[in-house]
């Protein structure tokens, strides 16, 4: 019955298809979103997690305004936001930006942060 009403060769052949095509919206749906592979997770340290995480680079965006110094520059200084970029994200020029952040501390980081972030989200990935 399934040759008659498919213009695949087996049920195989049709699950192949719709994976693949379900891969590829994933992957484009990802570039267009800045969806990461894994969350960021702030903490103040080491097993010390605020609560607040993001998936997106707008959800990082969205979040860098409320998150505690202390927890910015933790992470600032151990390179986790680069490392995010590069390893999750698949930015390199994100990351490239985020690690030459290392030495700034307080309001200053927040900044830097927010405008390295607003600068990737204004190219548009293709």
């Amino acid at each position: 019955m399934h040759n008659y009403f498919s213009p695949y060769g087996s049920p195989y052949d049709a699950a192949v298809t719709y994976f693949a095509v379900l891969s590829d919206f994933h992957c484009r749906l990802k570039g267009k979103t800045h969806l990461a592979d894994s969350p960021f997770r702030f903490a103040t340290g080491i097993d010390q997690f605020t609560g607040d995480s993001a998936w997106t680079l707008m959800g990082l965006e969205a979040i860098l305004d409320k998150i505690p110094l202390p927890s910015l520059e933790y992470h600032n200084a151990n390179g986790d936001y680069a490392l995010w970029a590069e390893k999750s994200l698949g930015d390199s020029a994100l990351a490239e930006k985020l690690a030459g952040l290392q030495k700034l501390k307080g309001e200053r980081l927040r900044k830097g942060l927010l405008r390295a972030v607003a600068d990737s989200l204004a190219t548009e990935v293709i």
